[in-house]
C-alpha cells in the first residue's frame, strides 16, 4: 500500500524565527482574529457591554475588602474608644457588602463572558468550516484530511481560550494595576507606586520575551502533532486495508513513533515552561519584597497608618496574584495563537475556482429570447494536475492529462468515455463539474460558458454516480435524500426502486432507517455504488454524469439497473464514463480516449468494424481475442 509519508519535510515557514518576525506574525494573528472577537451583533454587544461592567464592578469591589481591613486596623489601633467600638463594625460591614456584591457581579460577568465566548467560538467554527468547503478539490487532494480537522478542531477552542484569558482576564488586570497604583499615589506612596507600576511592566516584557521561545517549540509541537493525528486518521479510514494485510503492529508503531516526537517535543515544551515560570514568580515575589519594604519603612515614620499598610499589602497580593495565575495560564495562550496561527494559514489559502464577478444562474429553457437547453460542448479543451518545469522555456506549466480535447453532446443525447484507465475520461467528468478549470479552450453548458456560470447552479443541474459512491455515517434515507432533502416519500422510493435497492432496504430490520456506517462500509461495494444512483436519480438532474456507474455491481444487477438507467437517461443529456463496453453500447456516440488524447468516435457499429483501439477492447470483453498481440500500438492520430 503506498502512500505518502506523513514525515516529509516542511517547506520553510514564511515567517522566520528571528523575534522581529515572530512579533509581527503575533500581530498579523491578533488581526486576523479581530473581526471574530468584535461584536457584530445587538445582543452580542449588549452582552458584551454586560461582561465589561460586571468585570470593571467586580474589580472594584476587590478593592473594599482592602480598604474594609484598613478601616478596621485604624480603629482598632485608635486611642478613642468611640472609634474603636463603631468602626470595626462598619469595617466588618464594608468588608461583607464587597465580598456579596463582588460574588453577584463575578456570578453575572461569567454568564456574560460564557456567552460571548461560546458565541463567537461558533461564529470562528461556522465561517472557518465554510471556508474549507468552498476551497477547491485540488486543496483538498493535496492535503491531509486529519491535519486539517486537526487544525480546525484546535483553533476553534483556541479562539475561546484568547478571548477568556485575554480580554476577560488580562485586561481587566493592567486596568486594575493602574487603579491600584492611582489609590497608592494618594496615599502618599509615590514609591510603592512606581514599583507596583515597575513589577507590571518588567512582568510584561519579560513575558512576551519569553514568548518567542515558547512560540518556536509550539510550532514543532503543533506539526508533530498534526503528523500525528493525520496518521491515526488515516489509518481507521483504511482500517479495513490495514487488516487485510496485516499491518497492525506496523501501523501502531508509525503511530507510537510520530508520538515520540511529539513527546520529545511535549518536554522541550515544558522545560521551557519551568523557567518562564520562574523568572515571572521571581519578578513578582522581587516586587512584592521592595513594595512591603518601602511601605514597613513608611509606616514606622509615621507617613502612614498601620491601617494603610495592611491596605498595601492587601492591594499588592491582590494585584500579582491575578498576575502569577495568568502566567501560569499563558501557555494556553501562546497555544492559541500558534494553533490560531495555522488557521490564519488555512484562511490564506485561495480556491482555484472561482465564481466569476456577475455569474450567472444556469437556467434552462428559453433565457433572454435565446433557447437555453441541455447541450453540453468541449472546444479544445486541455488540462493536467500537476505543474513541472518546462526544460525548453524554463517556466511553469502543468504535465498534460487532457489534450486539445473537442466534443459536442446534443441536449437529451447520450456521450460515452471509453479507453484505457488514466487515460482521462474521469478528468473531463470533473472539468464538467467545474471541480477543476481547464488549462486551455472552454467548457460550455447550453451555449454558456460554465466559467461565467455559478458553481452552485451548474452543479445543482448535474447528477453523478461516481465509481467509488462515498456515503455519509447516517441512515440510507439521509444518504438517498442528499441531493435532494425536500423529496416526497413517494419519489424517493421510486429512485429507490430504479436502483434496484428495494428488495435490500426491505429486508433492513429499520428499513430507511438503517444507518450504513462510516463511509458506507457496513453495506457492499454494489449496495453503496445503487445507494449512489438513487441518490443521483432522486436529484432528477437535467445533465446525468455516470462514472463507471454500475462496475461493483454483479452481472445480472447491472442487466437490470442498465435497463432502468436507459429509461432514465432517455430524452436527458447524459455522459458515461465506462470500461465495461457492454454498458455503452446504446450511446449515442462513443469516443475512445487514450493518453489524453481523443482517438476514435463513432456509434458501437461504427468503432467495432474499424478495428481500431475500441475493436480491440471489445474482443477482449468479449472473449474473442485470444490470438491477437496484447502489445499492438494504438497511439494512433488524435481526432478532434
Amino acid at each position: 500500500m503506498e502512500r505518502e509519508p506523513l514525515l516529509k519535510k516542511r517547506k520553510k515557514s514564511s515567517v522566520p524565527d528571528d523575534g522581529r518576525q515572530m512579533d509581527m506574525s503575533f500581530a498579523k494573528t491578533m488581526t486576523f482574529c479581530l473581526p471574530f472577537i468584535m461584536p457584530n451583533t445587538l445582543r452580542l454587544k449588549i452582552y458584551t457591554v454586560l461582561a465589561i461592567l460586571c468585570i470593571t464592578g467586580y474589580k472594584a469591589c476587590l478593592l473594599i475588602p482592602g480598604l474594609s481591613m484598613k478601616i478596621v486596623v485604624d480603629a482598632l489601633a485608635s486611642d478613642d474608644k468611640r472609634i474603636r467600638s463603631h468602626r470595626p463594625i462598619l469595617g466588618l460591614l464594608l468588608f461583607l457588602g464587597g465580598r456579596a456584591l463582588g460574588g453577584v457581579l463575578g456570578q453575572g460577568q461569567e454568564m456574560a463572558q460564557e456567552y460571548c465566548t461560546s458565541h463567537m467560538s461558533k461564529v470562528f467554527a461556522v465561517r472557518s468550516f465554510s471556508h474549507i468547503q468552498s476551497l477547491s478539490l485540488s486543496y483538498h487532494t493535496n492535503k491531509n484530511t486529519g491535519e486539517t480537522t486537526s487544525i480546525l478542531g484546535r483553533g476553534i477552542g483556541s479562539i475561546g481560550t484568547l478571548l477568556r484569558l485575554v480580554v476577560f482576564s488580562l485586561g481587566p488586570t493592567v486596568v486594575e494595576a493602574i487603579f491600584v497604583a492611582g489609590i497608592f499615589f494618594k496615599l502618599g506612596s509615590p514609591l510603592i507606586a512606581l514599583v507596583t507600576l515597575i513589577t507590571v511592566i518588567t512582568y510584561v516584557f519579560f513575558t512576551a520575551y519569553m514568548t518567542r521561545w515558547r512560540v518556536r517549540c509550539g510550532r514543532q509541537l503543533r506539526e508533530a502533532q498534526n503528523n500525528a493525528w493525520a496518521c491515526a486518521t488515516e489509518t481507521i479510514l483504511h482500517f479495513g486495508t490495514v487488516k487485510s494485510f496485516g499491518m497492525e503492529e506496523t501501523e501502531v508503531s508509525r503511530y507510537a513513533a510520530l508520538w515520540e516526537i511529539a513527546q520529545a517535543m511535549t518536554l522541550r515544551s515544558a522545560g521551557i515552561l519551568t523557567g518562564f515560570k520562574f523568572g515571572q514568580n521571581f519578578i513578582v515575589h522581587l516586587g512584592t519584597f521592595f513594595g512591603l519594604i518601602i511601605a514597613a519603612v513608611q509606616a514606622s515614620r509615621h507617613v502612614i497608618t498601620i491601617g494603610d499598610f495592611t491596605m498595601i499589602q492587601s492591594y499588592i497580593g491582590q494585584l500579582f496574584g491575578p498576575l502569577l495565575w495568568f502566567g501560569n495560564s499563558f501557555g494556553q495562550v501562546v497555544s492559541a495563537l500558534t494553533n490560531l496561527e495555522q488557521v490564519m494559514e488555512l484562511f490564506d489559502k485561495e480556491s482555484e475556482v472561482q465564481d466569476v464577478e456577475g455569474a450567472e444562474e444556469l437556467k434552462f429553457g428559453v433565457v433572454e429570447g435565446m433557447p437555453s437547453t441541455g447541450d453540453v460542448v468541449f472546444e479544445n479543451v486541455s488540462f493536467g494536475y500537476e505543474k513541472v518545469l518546462s526544460s525548453s522555456e524554463g517556466q511553469n506549466c502543468r504535465s498534460g492529462q487532457v489534450r486539445n480535447i473537442s466534443f459536442r453532446v446534443p441536449a437529451g443525447k447520450m456521450l460515452a468515455l471509453v479507453g484505457p484507465s488514466g487515460a482521462g475520461k474521469s478528468t473531463l467528468v470533473k472539468l464538467l463539474l467545474r471541480l477543476y478549470d481547464p488549462d486551455e479552450g472552454r467548457i460550455l453548458v447550453s451555449g454558456r460558458d460554465v466559467k461565467y456560470l455559478k458553481q452552485n447552479s451548474l452543479r445543482h443541474a448535474m447528477g453523478l454516480v461516481a465509481q467509488e459512491t462515498t456515503l455519509f455515517n447516517d441512515t440510507l434515507e439521509k444518504n438517498i435524500r442528499f441531493g435532494r432533502p425536500d423529496a416526497s416519500e413517494a419519489e424517493v422510493w421510486s429512485a429507490i426502486c430504479l436502483a434496484s435497492l428495494e428488495e435490500f432496504v426491505r429486508k433492513q430490520t429499520h428499513g430507511l432507517q438503517t444507518r450504513v456506517g462510516d463511509q458506507g462500509l457496513r453495506l457492499s461495494g454494489g449496495e453503496r455504488q445503487r445507494v449512489g444512483i438513487a441518490r443521483a436519480v432522486l436529484k432528477d438532474p437535467a445533465i446525468m454524469l455516470l462514472d463507471e456507474a454500475t462496475s461493483a455491481l454483479s452481472t445480472l444487477d447491472e442487466r437490470k439497473i442498465q435497463k432502468n438507467l436507459q429509461q432514465l437517461c432517455k430524452g436527458r443529456t447524459t455522459i458515461a464514463v465506462a470500461h465495461r463496453l457492454s454498458t455503452v453500447m446504446m450511446a449515442d456516440e462513443i469516443l475512445v480516449i487514450n493518453n489524453g488524447h481523443v482517438i476514435e468516435h463513432g456509434n458501437h457499429s461504427e468503432l467495432v468494424s474499424r478495428k481500431g483501439l475500441y475493436a480491440h477492447m471489445w474482443r477482449l470483453q468479449a472473449g474473442t481475442a485470444a490470438d491477437e498481440n496484447e502489445d499492438e500500438d494504438f497511439s494512433i492520430t488524435p481526432v478532434n
